[in-house]
């Protein structure tokens, strides 16, 4: 099992071409076993632009994909993300906190 991480490069998904390409492709990574979490903050990706991809992810996914920077965990303004669904609000706050605790 392993961490993979793409944070602080140009992943972005913003482009209509390739948007369901990005998001099919984080899903899939995310949906892989042997992944234990998959980092993407510090990316174009990993902001309110992308709203519609955070707030239809699956649990599962919420569960191992760390996308925001350990500054902003506890503030929780990214929960607008999530369309106020206290149930992923709560695995993604779980998921970050366990994650840069072991860093």
């Amino acid at each position: 099992s392993f961490v993979v991480d793409l944070s602080n490069n140009r992943i972005h998904g913003f482009d209509y071409r390739t948007k369901k390409t990005v998001d099919n492709n984080i899903e899939q990574l995310c949906l892989y076993p042997q992944v234990l979490q998959l980092v993407i903050y510090e990316n174009p990706f990993a902001s309110i632009d992308r709203v519609d991809f955070f707030s239809t992810c699956s649990e599962i996914c919420l569960e191992k994909l760390i996308w925001i920077p350990q500054r902003w965990v506890q503030g929780k303004a990214w929960a607008t993300l999530l369309k106020g669904d206290d149930r992923k609000i709560d695995i993604v706050l779980v998921a970050h906190t366990r994650f840069f605790a072991a860093k």
